[in-house]
Parts: C-alpha cells; sequence; structure tokens
C-alpha cells in the first residue's frame, strides 16, 4: 500500500469569481469540469495530472504570510514568469529565484 501522487489542493475562499479570475488569467490555469456541488467553487488543472479545488463562501480572516500554509508551482521560466506577473501589476515575492538555486 502506498500514496501514488498528490491529487488535489483545495482552498477555501471568499470570492469565487474573483479568485477564479487569478487562477485562469493570471496563473492561466485550465478550468476542470466540476461537480454540481451544492456550494460555490471550481477546479482547475496543476501541471500534468494534479488540480486545485476553489471552496467558496470562506466568512473567516485569512492570516497571509510566505511561510504560512500555500502551495508552489514549478514553472518552465521564472523571469518570463516574474515579467508577466509585473506586466499585470501582480504583487509577488523574491523568493522564488532562491528557491530555484537551491534545487
Amino acid at each position: 500500500m502506498k500514496t501514488l501522487e498528490l491529487n488535489h489542493v483545495a482552498i477555501h475562499v471568499e470570492d469565487v469569481e474573483r479568485t477564479c479570475d487569478f487562477y485562469a488569467n493570471v496563473l492561466q490555469l485550465t478550468p476542470l469540469p466540476r461537480p454540481g456541488f451544492d456550494f460555490p467553487g471550481a477546479w482547475f488543472l496543476l501541471g500534468a495530472v494534479q488540480e486545485l479545488h476553489i471552496i467558496g463562501n470562506r466568512e473567516e480572516d485569512v492570516n497571509g504570510h510566505p511561510r504560512g500554509n500555500h502551495f508552489a508551482l514549478m514553472v518552465d521560466d521564472i523571469d518570463a514568469w516574474e515579467a508577466h506577473l509585473d506586466s499585470l501589476e501582480v504583487r509577488w515575492i523574491q523568493t522564488l529565484k532562491a528557491i530555484q538555486q537551491i534545487a
């Protein structure tokens, strides 16, 4: 008996539409079909087989911090992605290259 892979990551959000806009248009993730659950949400493809599940109706505050709960995406060209985020005026944290250089 063994674990084969990470199947999906789920995040609880306040605004599903705004969150979907970010993942579809800024991070350019592909939307996936989602079952007709009785709560709002969306699914996106992460890489080849993993998924991101967006769950709506979050009412609690989020305490964000770079070392807090998060997930990381491996990209093909970090410089191109930085330029893309800059062109969209998306705030990002300069820890990505440091991690890439360690690996």
